[in-house]
């Protein structure tokens, strides 16, 4: 399995509707990736991390209610 962050948008939303991993972990391993390169990146003025941790977890709650989460629901 590759990398969450090597992911495609699409294959990444295509997981989470399926239930491979959850958007709350597609987040933490974006952020993790993001912690890892920024230092030399520089792309970031802010970073609201805990809002987009809030973010998949409201998608998570969808889709476990059976909801549709829309076709990049979780990324």
């Amino acid at each position: 399995m590759s990398a969450l962050h090597e992911l495609s948008l699409v294959e990444a939303a295509a997981r989470v509707r399926r239930r491979e991993i959850s958007a709350v972990e597609l987040t933490r391993a974006a952020l993790a990736r993001i912690a890892a390169v920024e230092p030399k990146v520089g792309a970031f003025l802010t970073l609201a991390d805990v809002e987009a941790i809030a973010a998949a977890e409201a998608i998570d709650r969808r889709i476990a209610a059976g909801q549709d989460p829309g076709l990049l629901g979780g990324v």
